[in-house]
């Protein structure tokens, strides 16, 4: 069953009321931070922030009302997470220069993907018993990709496979599809809510993106959010007789994310391979499928470590969780253990202790399973050519250590590190022109991932890249081995920080931040 996206069937005096009252909302939540950024701002314009080398105003005024929504004590009520995550997955207004088409879809019967899951898991040296039974259920998509007219007026009404037909006629590579799998730490946000960040990669690669509404924890924590881009992955490979679209070759797709949806599609590459390893098939659509890998994987600031760390939280104090925090808005891990929220059903201490589970997204014990963390996968080999993105952010180390360890296996990366930029930059600060050239970048590795080009050796490694002049210089690959640790010393770091995160979840009250609200007044904010 397939639905279009449309505004049309709200009233005009609605529409303008509820425009009215988001601006309001904007302002309220402004307004306790203007001291904080005039302060900054003035830092900025009088050349004494370290940031003002590297950073324009407006990327100043954005990410240091982020740091200051999301750092400060909050003075606000509590909140459940149920609110929370309805607060940031409301249905954006689709833009004029958008298509964009809601799709529902599900795994056919005999699907044994969550079985298979569950054996990797297992494989891969994670505790049978502190796997949560996630089940399978009915997904929904968006269908994504840039019109060359902007559509002026509310759209037509149309057949579903009508609008998909219009959008394919407007898509010059028609072919290639992004699997975008979206950021926001698997407990929140929305393709709706990265509707704006995705079609940055519709333009640059003349493509379209398939953006999966994955299940969210922690009503569904780990390794839900795995079962459903494989489903979603599968759907595109081989899709039902009412699907919109036809086959996708896997040689047409790229798998690609920010951030939690970075590192989502890195378990999903990882858990392609383990399938292969173990020449374990999946059921799908009365068919064995042994799943094929995709044409390439393109990371946006990647978590793909869930414990953070590269800090003091794992004995690192050198590392980019702390030293790296002057340019990025994102709280200390240890901040994050000692937030709270107002206990509701699907998320309070019982519930917490019951699943082993200090963080949303996986319990304790699972943490450093190179599913849920893959950066502490044992081997890349075999896996398809990789582009990151990153600034110099919190999980800078992380995201180094990663291109280290493909680069060391033999697998084509290349890593792109701008300096001095947070966290998902190209998404949070899209007028920069390091975003835009991030963009481009992306936009070319993943067409010629998708067109077989050769890309030449010297394209494959890492480079650092000024902000504002673009000037780039290329970086050691050796340096990319942080603190020249091996991956054993990595895990008994990672070890180590979910411990002391546990303890000092454990010990505090803390303070309710509500992350995502800020995150979607930022990204408002850069579209003025």
């Amino acid at each position: 069953m397939t639905t279009a996206t449309a505004d049309h069937d709200t009233p005009p005096t609605e529409r303008k009321k509820s425009a009215l009252q988001r601006r309001a909302a904007l302002l309220r939540m402004l307004l306790p931070h203007v001291p904080h950024l005039m302060l900054r701002s003035t830092s900025h314009l009088l050349s004494l922030s370290p940031q003002s080398s590297y950073w324009d105003l407006k990327t100043t005024v954005i990410i240091e009302f982020l740091r200051s929504y999301l750092q400060q004590p909050s003075t606000r009520p509590p909140q459940t997470v149920e609110k929370i995550q309805a607060n940031t997955t409301q249905r954006v207004k689709v833009a004029p220069d958008t298509w964009c088409l809601d799709v529902d879809y599900s795994a056919p019967e005999g699907f044994n993907g969550e079985l298979a899951v569950r054996e990797a898991i297992v494989q891969l040296g994670g505790e049978e018993k502190a796997i949560w039974k996630t089940g399978v259920a009915p997904l929904s998509a968006e269908w994504v990709a840039a019109r060359s007219v902007e559509l002026h007026g509310p759209a037509p009404e149309q057949e579903a496979q009508q609008i998909y037909n219009d959008m394919m006629a407007d898509v010059k590579q028609k072919e290639t599809v992004v699997l975008y799998l979206h950021g926001g730490a698997y407990t929140m946000l929305d393709p709706s809510s990265h509707r704006s960040v995705v079609i940055n990669i519709c333009r640059t690669a003349s493509c379209r993106a398939f953006v999966p509404r994955y299940r969210l924890a922690p009503q569904t924590p780990f390794p839900g959010a795995i079962i459903d881009a494989l489903i979603s992955y599968l759907y595109l490979l081989d899709p039902p007789a009412n699907a919109c679209h036809t086959a996708v070759k896997p040689e047409h797709i790229v798998f690609a994310g920010d951030s939690a949806g970075g590192g989502l599609s890195l378990a999903l590459t990882q858990l392609l391979l383990q399938l292969r390893r173990t020449n374990t098939t999946i059921s799908w659509n009365g068919k064995d499928i042994l799943v094929p890998l995709p044409a390439g994987v393109a990371l946006l600031s990647s978590w793909c470590e869930v414990a953070r760390c590269f800090g003091t939280l794992g004995d690192f104090p050198e590392g980019s969780e702390d030293v790296c925090g002057i340019f990025d808005y994102l709280p200390s891990p240890q901040s994050a253990a000692r937030a709270v929220h107002l206990p509701s059903p699907i998320w309070n201490p019982e519930l917490m202790r019951e699943r082993g589970q200090t963080q949303m997204y996986c319990p304790d014990a699972l943490m450093t399973n190179p599913l849920a963390s893959p950066l502490l996968a044992e081997s890349w080999e075999g896996a398809p050519p990789v582009w990151m993105s990153i600034g110099d952010e919190c999980l800078r180390d992380s995201n180094y250590y990663l291109a280290w360890r493909f680069r060391e296996q033999g697998v084509k990366c290349r890593l792109e590190r701008y300096i001095a930029m947070p966290h998902v930059f190209q998404g949070v600060v899209q007028h920069a022109e390091a975003s835009k050239m991030a963009w481009e970048r992306m936009g070319g590795f993943v067409g010629a991932m998708t067109r077989g080009e050769t890309k030449e050796e010297g394209y494959w490694g890492a480079v650092s890249i000024h902000p504002r002049s673009l000037e780039e210089e290329g970086m050691e690959i050796e340096g990319l081995k942080v603190k020249g640790m091996e991956l054993g010393d990595v895990k008994k770091m990672v070890e180590r920080g979910v411990e002391r995160y546990r303890e000092i979840a454990e010990s505090c009250r803390g303070e309710t931040r509500e992350v995502g609200e800020g995150v979607k007044a930022a990204v408002g904010m850069s579209k003025i």
